[in-house]
């Protein structure tokens, strides 16, 4: 039943995991609590702490889901909006079909066309950001909702305030799509993976002046992307991630032969804004890096998959300048192989080569060591090229 795959969230001591599942035919979809008594007592296991479910409102539940801090309050996405769910103790989840406080972002929206639901909480859980986007027109918008204390939800259909990028939103841009939320809960990056007019997309960051001073507001603070100019196929604001220290991680898979990136954007205190972007020599066409995004709270540590590996780069960038990254080179010109490995610190080995009688040109066509792997700095890489009537080496 675990195959269908909806979503994950952790809490920030890594002790306690939501884990939502999809529907699988006459299975409703459902959100899974797995805990441990602490970080390093965790064991392989099938069997839940807790199921979580919505007896009430099943349509949708398990579309987005976001955990507290301290492991104790869980935000589920539903058709229309998110369920609360709230418990005195991160050891005390039980099964539970009713949530603690359900919270209606767009009911209009879910009857006119149906809601995809994205969901960020705080770390003290009292700061819900739900992003939701019609299926029909991809219009959508970002609501937030505050508690008083995270044992004080209650049921509402009155958001604090509602985040757009437009006076009524633009038409087919997919605003709400994904949604992060800084752990301060003060800053609120939405993601809106454009593909109505072609895979352009964007990110759009909105700001807070003070905890719980969020207003309504169709002004964001920074942007991401958004540009036609970039790279064909690309996505940016296909997923988000926010830390504390002001910045943003915005995931742009692309969905063409380029593998994909994840756009730095940086907030100082002044208010200047700083962009970077995080790449993966070794990611071939088509990986759709940039698929998901994490961020550490201090901005320092980011997560960054495609849908076969996960990259963890460190804003220090020792790590890459210590060591040498084997990069994807399959496909490439040998010219261009070549200055891919040293760009990474390796160094080129053994270049042999098979002749093509058919196919003008010249490519690698496999490598050694596999692409991905960190080597001591200067490793050498060997290649084996196809090439028409070529010379060098066999």
């Amino acid at each position: 039943a675990l195959s269908n795959l909806a979503g994950i969230a952790t809490s920030s001591n890594g002790a306690t995991v939501l884990v939502a599942v999809g529907a699988v035919g006459n299975e409703r979809a459902a959100v899974y609590v797995f805990h441990a008594t602490s970080p390093s007592a965790w064991r392989s296991t099938v069997t839940p702490t807790a199921r979580l479910t919505n007896a009430a409102e099943p349509a949708g539940f398990g579309s987005g889901v976001a955990l507290s801090s301290d492991g104790r309050t869980a935000l589920i996405g539903e058709l229309a909006g998110a369920d609360v769910f709230r418990v005195a103790s991160a050891a005390a989840w039980r099964n539970s079909s009713r949530p603690t406080a359900t919270l209606v972002a767009d009911p209009e929206g879910a009857e006119a066309g149906g809601l995809s639901i994205a969901v960020a909480l705080s770390a003290d859980g009292r700061t819900a950001l739900i992003g939701a986007m019609n299926l029909s027109t991809l219009v959508g918008a970002a609501y937030i909702f505050r508690a008083a204390a995270a044992d004080a939800w209650t049921s509402s259909a009155t958001p604090d305030a509602v985040l757009t990028d437009g006076p009524a939103g633009l038409f087919g841009d997919g605003f709400g799509g994904a949604v992060a939320l800084a752990p301060d809960g003060m800053t609120a990056l939405v993601g809106a993976a454009n593909l109505t007019y072609g895979p352009v997309g964007a990110a759009y960051l909105f700001h807070a002046a003070a905890t719980g001073a969020w207003v309504s507001t169709a002004t964001p603070d920074a942007l991401v992307g958004g540009d036609r100019g970039g790279q064909s196929g690309d996505v940016p604001g296909w997923s988000v991630a926010l830390s504390n220290d002001g910045t943003g991680l915005v995931g742009d898979p692309s969905v063409l032969r380029e593998p994909g990136s994840a756009d730095v954007l940086h907030v100082a205190p002044s208010g200047d804004v700083s962009h970077a972007k995080l790449t993966n020599a070794a990611s071939p066409p088509r990986d759709l890096f940039g698929v998901s995004v994490g961020l550490s709270a201090d901005g320092t540590t980011a997560l960054v998959s495609s849908i076969r590996s996960t990259v963890i780069f460190v804003r220090s960038g020792l790590r890459s300048t210590a060591q040498c990254y084997v990069p994807y080179v399959h496909g490439e010109a040998l010219r261009a192989a070549r200055r891919g490995i040293r760009s990474t610190h390796c160094r080129v080995g053994e270049v042999t080569r098979t002749t093509a009688s058919r196919a003008p040109g010249e490519h690698v066509i496999s490598q050694t060591p596999r692409p991905g792997r960190w080597l001591a700095k200067g490793a050498r890489v060997s290649l084996r090229r196809r090439c028409w009537s070529c010379r060098g080496p066999r």
